[in-house]
This record gives C-alpha cells, structure tokens and sequence, in this order.
C-alpha cells in the first residue's frame, strides 16, 4: 500500500515537471526541466 502511494506522489510531481516542459520558452529552462524528469522517471520504474 505504501509503494502504490509512493509510485503516486512521484506520478505527480513527474506530471507537474512535465507540464512546465512544454510550457517554458527558455531552452535552458527546458534542459533543467529535463535533468529533474530523469531521476524521478527512474524513481517511477523502481530503478535505483
């Protein structure tokens, strides 16, 4: 049950960081976005 909310609040917040992806403008911006998915798409599969 612990890990279903777990997997939940990462689904979130990779939801949120995803969608100030597409919405920024500045190429650096979408870099930093980009290097904050990766770690928490990881997160999400259980990879450690």
């Amino acid at each position: 049950m612990l890990l279903l909310i777990y997997r939940l609040i990462i689904l979130v917040i990779l939801g949120l960081v995803i969608w100030n992806l597409y919405d920024y403008e500045k190429k650096t911006e979408k870099i930093n976005a980009t290097i904050v998915i990766i770690p928490f798409l990881l997160r999400m599969l259980m990879v450690k």
